[in-house]
């Protein structure tokens, strides 16, 4: 992994203003040992030369310092992909940045596929790594990349993305696109199969898998972790996640019905905004709860029945040590937390019917059984109740980690293959 002296991280750059005019060059694109036969290709030479029109863009975002990673999503529906992976190599590549683009929410439009264009942006970006996820190419950018295989890795490619962007008429393009990637990783084992056919080379083909669409656990400090599980001892303990004020009096509904059966049980309530902890401590003492603040260093003692959590900083804390995560906001409106936290943290999931602004991922976890839905607030006591059974928890919790990890082999692949190329770069 790169280290400091590579700068420090940065944001994903995404690029909102056009691209700057090309630098002076030849015709010349890739050097010896890059993706060349994208360009000894005569139907590729001939598609290119159709191509050169296109004016080069005046202004751009400044490109960040240290290494780029370039990620291109082709349809929305990877878009979500596309971040989670630029999540991930930003967290394990210090000092990288992610330019992301393509269709979808979050994402930069690529230039067009015109010659002008296209050396604009690349003699601005200037990527040290690709990973192009979903096909519908772009040859003109493809082959004016100066990068070398090595550095190209092509991912999240099924049968309908095994095309030229927009339909290309001119046979023989496919073909040479494809070889100029060092990793490609097919969606299944047809599409598989079906690039070993356009002759892609052995060692470049991957195994079948998609990637990943869970962003990385929330971290935690490992003696923070340490010095509550002593605190807490064999305490039972549920967790209400980014739970506004307005909900105190369902949350105490809650967990008198489920202290009925579960003796000592501890509720966590984590506000959802900094400004709501103590608005939310003094209406669950009004309730009558026993109620103890995280951030004025107490302790969950044991008269205590509410912990108010310091703010939202120490989620990865609370999903480890909660076995039950109610999702707070999901029964009145309020926009809530996304479930894949818990998810990827083994908490068992319980959530509301109003779940935006993730409400694709509580689909996702909904289809798989993975997650407990209730209906009105009424129903949050039961639930509850229910999932402190131990054996109920854990087989939702394992149809969430089941979901949370999916993807993980092919996700692990492209880490390694970008982390591979950066390390390459910078010798």
């Amino acid at each position: 992994m790169r280290g400091a002296a590579h700068g420090r991280r940065r944001p994903h750059a995404l690029l909102h203003r056009p691209y700057p005019p090309p630098a002076r060059r030849g015709d010349a694109r890739l050097p010896d040992g890059g993706a060349g036969d994208l360009n000894r290709s005569l139907p590729l030479a001939a598609y290119l030369a159709l191509r050169r029109g296109g004016l080069p863009l005046e202004e751009a975002t400044a490109r960040p310092t240290g290494p780029l990673v370039w990620i291109h999503a082709s349809r929305p529906d990877i878009a979500a992909r596309a971040r989670v992976l630029a999540q991930r190599i930003e967290a394990a590549e210090e000092g990288a940045a992610v330019m992301l683009t393509g269709t979808g929410p979050g994402l930069a439009p690529p230039p067009p596929d015109q010659m002008a264009a296209v050396r604009g942006f690349l003699a601005h970006w200037r990527p040290d790594a690709l990973v192009w996820l979903g096909g519908d190419f772009r040859p003109v950018l493809l082959a004016e990349c100066e990068l070398p295989r090595e550095a190209r890795c092509l991912a999240e490619i099924d049968a309908d993305g095994l095309q030229i962007d927009g339909g290309s008429w001119m046979p023989g393009v496919l073909r040479p696109v494809l070889s100029g990637f060092g990793l490609v990783l097919p969606a299944d084992a047809a599409v598989a199969t079906r690039m070993r056919r356009l002759g892609l080379p052995p060692e470049a083909l991957g195994r079948p898998g998609t990637l990943g669409a869970v962003p990385p656990p929330l971290p935690v400090r490992g003696r923070d972790h340490a010095d509550l599980l002593e605190a807490l001892g064999p305490r039972p303990i549920w967790l209400a996640a980014g739970a506004p004020a307005e909900e105190a009096a369902l949350l105490v509904a809650a967990q008198r019905h489920a202290a009925h059966r579960t003796h000592r049980l501890l509720m966590v309530a984590a506000p959802a905004t900094p400004e709501e902890a103590e608005p939310l401590a003094a209406a669950l003492e009004a309730e009558g709860l026993v109620v103890r603040r995280r951030a004025e260093g107490e302790e969950p003692d044991e008269p205590t029945d509410a912990y108010i959590a310091d703010g939202c900083a120490e989620m990865g804390l609370w999903y480890r040590l909660a076995p039950v995560t109610y999702l707070g906001g999901s029964l009145t409106g309020r926009a809530c937390r996304s479930p894949f936290e818990a998810a990827s943290l083994g908490s068992a999931l319980l959530v509301g019917p109003q779940t935006d602004p993730h409400g694709e991922a509580a689909r996702t976890l909904r289809a798989r059984s993975a997650l407990r839905e209730l209906s009105s607030p009424d129903e949050l006591g039961p639930a509850l109740e229910s999932l402190l059974s131990p054996e109920t928890a854990a087989r939702l919790a394992r149809s969430a980690w089941d979901v949370a990890t999916e993807g993980a082999e092919a996700t692990d692949a492209a880490l390694s293959f970008v982390a591979a190329a950066l390390e390459r770069e910078a010798a």
